[in-house]
């Protein structure tokens, strides 16, 4: 599992896009907290990825630092956290054709991160999960798109799909909210658990009634919002 994750990295570090492309797969959505871009957020795909390894790729500082950490997994999708020398990427990984491969990415330069969380600082990471969830339960598009991020990439394994993989974006899964959403089961269950915070991005994972979501939130316009998800049936 960890493989794709150093040939992201360590790819980065030699400039070799070749490396890289080995650990990525053809959907990436690679993004970042950037208050100059539109809506907060600036985004590439795989193509642009490489594009600019030349350019841009290679070691800063003396020594390189690729610390990784398995933040949680399931048969098929992973969630992890990769501390280079001068980023932290949270990762989603899907397992497709008999390997793992980064499907999201939601970085950000090293900053302080905050050494002990404040209930209302929790409150305010876990309200746009409480949003999607429960809006999800009561059938509610507008309450989930109040925690959603106008640029969302929701994604999940399909075999059936030619790409394996299943999309939504924000304004696609609103579409499907009254046909699909509601409660499953006698009660509701939305158990979430803060995997790890920065100063500007989280990672959560999230469990509900039939689904589990591994998340990743950015902080803009003074609000934490859903920007990734990865999720499969329980």
């Amino acid at each position: 599992m960890k493989k794709p994750m150093h040939d992201y990295i360590e790819g980065w570090y030699d400039k070799d896009g070749a490396r890289m492309k080995e650990g990525l797969h053809d959907l990436l959505a690679k993004r970042h907290p950037d208050n100059n871009s539109t809506n907060g957020v600036a985004g590439i795909n795989l193509q642009s990825l490489l594009s600019v390894v030349p350019q841009y790729g290679g070691q800063k500082g003396e020594q390189r630092r690729a610390d990784i950490a398995i933040l949680d997994s399931l048969d098929t999708i992973a969630t992890a956290k990769i501390t280079s020398n001068e980023y932290i990427d949270y990762v989603h990984l899907v397992f497709i054709d008999n390997k793992w491969t980064i499907i999201n990415v939601l970085w950000d330069y090293h900053n302080d991160a905050p050494e002990k969380l404040s209930d209302q600082q929790i409150m305010a990471i876990k309200k746009p999960i409480h949003d999607y969830v429960e809006g999800w339960y009561d059938k509610d598009a507008d309450r989930i798109k109040k925690g959603l991020h106008p640029d969302l990439a929701k994604r999940s394994i399909n075999p059936q799909n030619p790409a394996g993989i299943d999309q939504y974006t924000r304004s696609s899964l609103l579409e499907v909210v009254e046909q699909y959403g509601g409660q499953n089961g006698d009660e509701r269950i939305l158990d979430i658990e803060l995997l790890d915070v920065q100063k500007n991005i989280a990672s959560a994972k999230v469990i509900s009634n039939s689904f589990v979501d591994y998340i990743q939130l950015c902080y803009v316009d003074n609000q934490w919002l859903i920007l990734n998800v990865l999720w499969s049936f329980k």
